[in-house]
């Protein structure tokens, strides 16, 4: 909580406001950035996205 605090102090020296967001937002703004269409034609509907890359041998 307290790394929270500094950034929201230092977004404030700089005269710049910051909201909070829900975990579903922050997934949807992930997913926007690394995979912009299908971002529009498909946005996530959960916060549960499951694993879909598999490991190689061990």
């Amino acid at each position: 909580m307290r790394k929270k605090q500094e950034i929201i102090d230092s977004l404030s020296e700089l005269e710049l406001e910051a909201e909070g967001v829900t975990d579903i937002e922050l997934i949807r703004y992930l997913h926007t950035m690394f995979d912009y269409s299908t971002a529009q034609k498909r946005p996530i509907e959960s916060s549960f996205v499951p694993q879909i890359i598999q490991g190689g041998k061990l």
